[in-house]
């Protein structure tokens, strides 16, 4: 029985798994509302183990072990802003977007950011913003469905084209089926399977490499590598814990992480979940991060551009092809997990916040979203083919770009700093323009540029045009 097939029927298994769940989670989409928001009944551990894995994508298990691989240490700034990303949203973004979400039956993270707004300024937020989570997303999505192509090609030697339309068209299938219910759990199991390969690899590797005293000899030669910052200095190394930090401010931006927010049940729902999303947290980008350092100290550097292949190599050299199927599984699992909560999202752009839903219920309502659903995903399948890029390098723009773009919005509405309807526009619009403007210029150290600086306009803009209390 050959390596090739045992890894197929693993993965053909994983699967049929996931489109069962759609199958069953199609009996509950039944409204539209049901469909893209679940009514807001979600709990605590689903709705954490749902956040976390929609949140990692295929980036931390592609494109974070491969930075690590490649740029040593450092990657601890990365990883360390973006699980106080998962507090932020959690605990301190997290009362107000569940409050809300029962309270008002907010169906996405737009409905929130343009709760108060009315008249056509708010017609104009709402559009935008949607505009915004539909471009962004459209290149999210193809990063993800670019990274299944390699994970097919890397482990059964079959054509990236084909395993990315293979992988499009099973995240597509469950999703258009069971709607949020189906993203929800698929997601949850997904999620528990990436822990799984984070605890599991690191051990693997640093036992084959000789242990943790082997693998700090070996990868300390190289000084910078160790160094956690990179070898830089002064304002430089202080650009690299921003940028860091950065990161992670942008988490209270990202509608398809906060929308698991908006949907929770009650309070305990979300204090649960808050100590679930942190700890897995940990636990992922630690064991990931690991992973990769013993693969430096087994593999020395990379060849240039090879340096995202690391966890694909790890597998095949330390695991049996049952575990090799387990970590494709997982790579897929971080993929669709992402992919299923952002073409939700996408879908809910376009049939809910643009309004092209609002006249219609029930069935008719739910098919409408599903029609969103192809679209969005043909787009995507369109520019993962046509503009091929690094699956790190396009995440990050998209995620930097919305972060900039609505988490400033998020950030004085839960500290109850109300602004003016058009302040909110307007900052909406600078922080996604600020991104997209440093994103063209050079890097600085730590990418502050584009991950911290497009925030201050923003910031300006809402704080300096907040809506005062009248006198008396």
């Amino acid at each position: 029985m050959s390596k090739e097939f045992i890894i197929l029927v693993v993965l053909l298994i994983y699967n049929i798994g996931m489109l069962a769940i759609g199958i069953i989670a199609a009996r509950r989409a039944k409204s539209k509302e049901a469909f893209i928001g679940g009514e807001n009944r979600l709990g605590g551990l689903l709705g954490a183990f749902a956040y976390v894995s929609s949140n990692s994508s295929a980036w931390i298990l592609v494109g974070y072990s491969g930075f690590v691989y490649l740029a040593g240490l450092q990657a601890i700034w990365l990883a360390l802003g973006l699980v106080i990303g998962f507090w932020a949203c959690w605990a301190f973004a997290g009362p107000m977007l569940a409050r809300e979400g029962r309270e008002k039956s907010h169906l996405t993270l737009i409905d929130f950011l343009a709760v108060n707004a009315s008249g056509p300024i708010g017609r104009a937020i709402r559009s935008l913003a949607a505009v915004l989570v539909i471009f962004c997303f459209s290149f999210y999505i193809a990063s993800q469905f670019q990274a299944a192509g390699q994970s097919f090609e890397k482990s059964l030697h079959i054509d990236p084209v084909l395993g990315l339309g293979i992988g499009a068209l099973i995240v597509f299938s469950y999703t258009a089926l069971g709607g949020f219910w189906a993203v929800a759990a698929t997601d949850a199991f997904q999620g528990a399977i990436m822990a799984f390969v984070a605890l599991f690899l690191p051990i693997a590797a640093i036992s084959a490499a000789g242990g943790p005293a082997a693998v700090w000899a070996t990868i300390s030669v190289d000084s910078n590598y160790v160094d956690i910052f990179g070898g830089a200095r002064g304002w430089n190394a202080l650009a690299i814990v921003a940028g860091g930090a950065g990161l992670g401010l942008a988490s209270l931006g990202q509608p398809h992480n906060l929308n698991w927010i908006i949907a929770l049940r009650d309070e305990k729902a979300r204090r649960g979940g808050t100590i679930a999303s942190v700890a897995w947290g940990i636990a992922v980008y630690g064991g990931m991060g690991a992973a990769a350092l013993a693969a430096r100290a087994l593999y020395g550097p990379p060849a240039a551009g090879a340096h995202e292949d690391i966890l694909f190599v790890l597998s095949e050299a330390l695991g049996h092809p049952v575990v090799q199927g387990v970590v494709v599984a997982a790579v897929l699992a971080a993929i669709m997990s992402t992919v299923d909560s952002q073409l939700l999202v996408t879908s809910a752009a376009l049939a809910h916040d643009l309004g092209l839903g609002r006249a219609r219920g029930g069935i008719s309502g739910v098919w409408l979203v599903r029609g969103a659903l192809a679209a969005v995903a043909i787009a995507a399948i369109a520019l993962a083919l046509f503009l091929p890029a690094s699956v790190f390098r396009r995440v990050l723009f998209a995620w930097s770009a919305l972060g900039a773009a609505f988490g400033p919005i998020v950030v004085c509405r839960v500290l109850g700093v109300p602004s003016r309807d058009w302040a909110v526009l307007a900052a909406m619009a600078a922080g996604f323009l600020g991104t997209v403007w440093m994103n063209a210029r050079p890097d600085l150290p730590g990418d502050v540029g584009e991950y911290l600086l497009p925030w201050i306009p923003p910031l300006i803009l809402l704080l300096g045009f907040r809506v005062r209390p009248q006198a008396g």
